[in-house]
């Protein structure tokens, strides 16, 4: 698959790392270590592969290979939190254009408390996350979904994902490009097809008092074909790839 390689490349070459260090650790003397330095030694072991990782991924994000660099830095920052590997994550997600994953990253090494004797390159990423993010807002395109009349059982989708009722009428972060909206009730559906480009506001109103699942007063079989996959799937299918400005859902 086409990304892999250099991933497997790093990841085989990790191996070969972790064998040396148990190599090394087997060639000291059996001496029992108390809990704490054993956790300060397998912190230091995953310090160390997570700074090689994240050296492949600075290689291969200068060189143009966005999606290799990001599973390098993901699988970094999997070994050893560090507000500089998510602050890397989210330079790569920026150059892929996944502008709200972007966004979501930037705001964890924002959010993450640090303490005054953490190194230096740790409150470094923080500022730069918050410059880079001031620049990435306006960029991010915001959809807001408004639905009339709002009956007690009603669900909404975008891109097949479920929104909760209750943020319905707020600006959401989405993505640049297109995007699907499917709104059912008991009886009722409507769905719509949309683009959205970098920094653009749209709102989407749907009017659910004239609108039949089954015979789609609208007559359109586009409308049609996006309604049926979707309707009565159910509500709790993982991650909204979409996000509330200014609030946590």
């Amino acid at each position: 698959m086409r990304g892999l390689g250099p991933l497997r490349h790093s990841l085989r070459s990790l191996g070969a790392f972790g064998s040396l260090f148990a190599a090394l650790a087997l060639a000291q003397p059996a001496v029992a270590q108390s809990p704490q330095a054993e956790e300060q030694k397998d912190t230091a072991t995953r310090r160390t592969a997570a700074r090689f990782l994240a050296e492949q991924g600075d290689e291969e994000l200068h060189h143009g290979r966005y999606e290799e660099a990001l599973a390098l830095y993901r699988a970094a920052e999997a070994l050893f939190h560090a507000p500089t590997l998510r602050l890397a994550m989210a330079q790569a997600e920026l150059k892929l254009g996944r502008l709200v994953d972007a966004y979501d990253d930037y705001k964890s090494v924002i959010d993450q408390p640090l303490a005054p004797g953490d190194p230096i390159a740790f409150h470094n990423a923080k500022q730069i996350a918050k410059r880079e993010l001031a620049a990435l807002e306006p960029r991010i395109p915001r959809l807001t979904v408004e639905v009339q009349p709002r009956p007690d059982r009603l669900e909404v989708r975008i891109d097949g994902k479920a929104i909760r009722n209750e943020v319905l009428g707020r600006p959401r972060y989405v993505d640049v490009g297109e995007h699907t909206i499917v709104v059912t009730s008991e009886d009722k559906a409507r769905a719509r097809k949309l683009t959205l480009a970098e920094g653009e506001a749209v709102v989407e109103a749907f009017d659910l008092t004239d609108a039949p699942v089954q015979t789609f007063a609208t007559g359109e079989a586009e409308e049609r074909s996006l309604v049926w996959p979707l309707v009565g799937a159910g509500a709790a299918d993982g991650a909204v790839p979409v996000r509330a400005v200014g609030s946590v859902h």
